[in-house]
């Protein structure tokens, strides 16, 4: 591939350091021209942009993602345009002075997101309360940018739809990039349910057929979309930098003091209640003695869900720390854990995806306890690859039995963590995987 990069437009994630998809997109797309790449994504997604990788975003505002009523007074809205920083977009988040944004959140919090949203989800309404439609405003942008290729990740109805109408505006090809298994839960669980995964279904696959390159987020996906679709994918998920993270890898697994276990993270969908058992299983062994804890590093420490863990022995909840920083925290810990849930639904959603972190825990050199069923493709990975030490059983005494083993085993942990590292070392390269990835991406368009 010479240096002449096509020009792409990316629709569905914006580049941050705050979330998987984010740092996974920024990975994956770093050293890319930086004029010859654009975002355009709905202002909910516009959250802390990173304007280093891609300094071009066009939020999909109020003129062009349309919510039926009421859900039009009670969204937030966004002006539509071009962003002239991450600060303009999210500034239209809090609107309100200090005391009035509080109780707009505790508003949402406890009806909206609890209440009104689970509600209509199960009666089947969610999929049409919103569309995403093509104004005039971004159709004179985006033939104004001209791109070359079209990027996207969509996950939903309203996403599909948009890509499609803008595929045919533009008559540009379309790579799809599949992060999650979302299509086996979309229809969510109630009465409906069948009638909207056949739909999205349809058009999901109408998508797929008009997209000129598929890719998927694991190679347990790729080989899953193939029966399921028919279709060949190519597996991407986070690279890493390794000049970023080798200077910081573990190299000594002897443990000085306390032994410390490290989870960092979101605390939410299909990992809340693996999360539980593992500060459950650090507060019975503190009960027993040993010299142990577990610091939780998240963005919802002050969640519900967080709220059940601030009371057991040995936990300790952090606000997450700049992604910068991750590098040299990771290997100051004794042990690292990437939990999954069990449920029946938290295994379809998850099944197939590659946690963000995994690779970057793994070229910590710090041994990894994976919590998670069996049929994912993390638990396969692990266990297939012995990068990890897997319990694959939602069973809080194999955590504590497994955590204690871990513990007393300084030889176990070497073990874990020098085969972690060199795994990451030989198929994790961010070089390797960039590079791979840009020639993908260059075969679609031909110069």
């Amino acid at each position: 591939m010479n240096n002449n990069f096509p020009k792409v437009l990316i629709f569905g994630q914006s580049f941050n350091k705050n979330t998987g998809g984010g740092i996974t997109l920024s990975n994956l797309f770093k050293g890319w021209p930086i004029d010859k790449i654009a975002v355009a994504n709905t202002g909910h997604e516009m959250f802390a942009a990173n304007y280093s990788i891609c300094n071009t975003y066009y939020v999909l505002g109020k003129q062009e993602h349309k919510w039926v009523f009421p859900f039009n007074i009670m969204q937030r809205q966004f002006e539509s345009g071009v962003s002239s920083s991450a600060a303009s977009v999210t500034n239209n988040l809090f609107p309100k002075n200090i005391d009035g944004t509080k109780k707009e959140k505790k508003y949402r919090k406890l009806f909206v997101e609890k209440i009104f949203y689970p509600a209509l989800s199960y009666c089947g309404i969610m999929p049409k309360v919103s569309k995403i439609i093509l104004s005039k405003p971004f159709k004179e942008w985006v033939k104004k940018y001209e791109p070359d290729i079209i990027y996207v990740q969509v996950s939903n109805l309203a996403s599909i739809n948009f890509v499609l109408a803008l595929k045919k505006y533009l008559q540009k090809p379309v790579i799809l990039h599949m992060m999650d298994d979302w299509p086996s839960i979309i229809g969510g669980n109630g009465p409906l349910k069948k009638y909207w995964n056949d739909k999205i279904d349809v058009v999901l696959r109408q998508l797929m057929n008009q997209s000129s390159l598929l890719m998927s987020i694991s190679d347990a996906m790729t080989e899953e979309y193939q029966h399921r679709y028919g279709l060949n994918f190519l597996a991407f998920h986070n690279p890493i930098n390794i000049e970023d993270w080798l200077p910081y890898s573990k190299n000594c697994w002897k443990v000085n003091s306390t032994f410390k276990i490290l989870y960092t993270g979101r605390i939410g969908t299909a990992n809340t209640e693996s999360i539980k058992t593992i500060a459950k299983a650090v507060d019975h062994l503190v009960d027993k003695g040993l010299d142990i804890s577990l610091d939780i590093y998240s963005p919802n420490i002050h969640s519900d869900k967080a709220n059940t863990l601030k009371f057991l022995k040995g936990v300790t909840l952090k606000n997450i720390v700049p992604h910068s920083l991750i590098p040299s925290l990771l290997p100051s810990y004794d042990l690292l854990v990437l939990p999954l849930d069990f449920d029946h639904n938290s295994v379809r959603f998850a099944r197939l995806s590659m946690p963000t972190k995994a690779s970057e825990f793994m070229i910590s050199g710090t041994p990894i306890l994976v919590y998670a069923h069996i049929e994912t493709a993390l638990a396969k990975y692990a266990d297939k690859e012995k990068w990890a030490y897997v319990v694959s059983e939602a069973n809080e005494s194999l955590i504590i039995n497994s955590i204690k083993k871990i513990y007393s085993s300084a030889s176990l942990r070497q073990q874990f963590g020098q085969k972690a590292k060199m795994l990451a070392l030989k198929t994790e390269d961010a070089d390797l995987i960039r590079k791979n990835f840009r020639e993908a991406i260059y075969s679609v368009k031909n110069y």
